[in-house]
């Protein structure tokens, strides 16, 4: 791991985040019926996952991409609503 220029923390978190990316990638095929308190917990969960990955190399994670970018386009989604709402 640190060979590859990573900290052992930042690997740790980047398997969790792997998990939540899986769970996440599940809650966007209902994102149509998500209320705005899942919505905002969707967010919040993005985010972590969104960290994790950018602290490690791609091409570790390039497997994901599909799901990663999924979750992206649906996190932006409800960041525009929420900001036109206001």
């Amino acid at each position: 791991i640190k060979q590859a220029g990573m900290k052992v923390r930042d690997f740790a978190e980047f398997i969790q985040a792997n998990q939540i990316l899986d769970d996440l990638y599940e809650i966007t095929k209902k994102y149509e019926k998500m209320d705005s308190k899942e919505k905002i917990i969707f967010l919040m969960e993005a985010e972590k996952v969104f960290k994790a990955f950018d602290k490690v190399p791609s091409m570790l994670w390039e497997d994901e991409y599909q799901k990663y970018t999924k979750i992206l386009d649906i996190y932006r989604d409800i960041k525009i609503v929420r900001w036109n709402e206001r």
